[in-house]
C-alpha cells in the first residue's frame, strides 16, 4: 500500500501481520484497509471497544502515524495498561516526526487512573500535547482515537459503549473537524510531572 513506509522495519512481518518494535504481534486489521475505504464496522461493549483502541495504538506506529485521541474523562480507556503503553512506546519510537494530540474536559483522574502511562510521557513530553476543554465545551468532546486521514473507533453510545471503527474518509474528516473545533478553544491541561505521585 503507498500509506504504508518503505522500509521493512518495524511493520513488515513474515506473515503479513505488522510486528512491533520489541518484536510483538500486531493486529493489521486496519491497516488492511484500502486508504479511504467506505468502511465503518460497529462494535457494541467496553471490552469491544479497548480492543479497538488498542488495535489502533498498535497500527499508530506501523503507519507511522500521528494520533488524536479524545474524550471527556477517559474512564473504560485502557490507556493505563502494559499493553497499551506499549503500543505508545513503539508509536513513538517508530518515527521521531509523530505527535499526539489528547483532548479531554477533564484530566483530574489521569494521575490515578493511568500512572503507567503518565510515567511513559515524562520521556515524550515533547511529542505529546495534551488539551483540555473550556466548560462550556466540555459535553461535546468526542470519544474517540484518531489516525488522520487513515482509522479512527469513535463511540456514539458511552452508556452502552456502542460505536463503530473507520476507514471511511468523510466520516474521518467530520471527527477530525470536531476535535479541531473544540482544540483550537482550549488550554494546556495536564502537566508533564509525576509529583505527587
Amino acid at each position: 500500500m503507498s500509506d504504508r513506509p518503505s522500509s521493512p522495519e518495524p511493520c513488515a512481518a513474515a506473515s503479513g501481520v505488522p510486528a512491533s518494535a520489541s518484536g510483538r504481534p500486531r493486529a493489521a486489521s486496519v491497516w488492511a484497509w484500502p486508504h479511504g475505504e467506505a468502511t465503518t464496522v460497529p462494535f457494541d461493549g467496553l471490552s469491544a471497544f479497548r480492543a479497538h483502541v488498542l488495535d489502533l495504538l498498535r497500527g499508530a506506529s506501523c503507519g507511522r502515524q500521528d494520533m488524536v485521541i479524545s474524550d471527556p474523562d477517559y474512564e473504560g480507556w485502557p490507556l493505563g495498561d502494559a499493553a497499551a503503553v506499549d503500543a505508545f512506546n513503539d508509536w513513538a519510537l517508530a518515527s521521531r516526526h509523530t505527535h499526539c494530540t489528547v483532548l479531554a474536559s477533564d484530566f483530574g483522574s489521569w494521575t490515578r487512573q493511568f500512572g503507567r502511562w503518565m510515567r511513559w510521557r515524562t520521556s515524550w513530553t515533547h511529542r505529546i500535547r495534551c488539551l483540555q476543554a473550556p466548560q462550556e465545551l466540555a459535553r461535546d468532546v468526542p470519544r474517540a482515537l484518531l489516525l488522520p486521514g487513515r482509522a479512527a473507533v469513535e463511540v456514539a453510545d458511552a452508556v452502552a459503549w456502542r460505536g463503530g471503527v473507520t476507514g471511511e474518509a468523510t466520516r474521518l474528516a467530520r471527527l477530525q473537524d470536531r476535535i479541531d473545533a473544540i482544540s483550537q478553544r482550549s488550554g494546556d491541561g495536564l502537566a508533564p510531572t509525576l509529583l505527587g505521585l
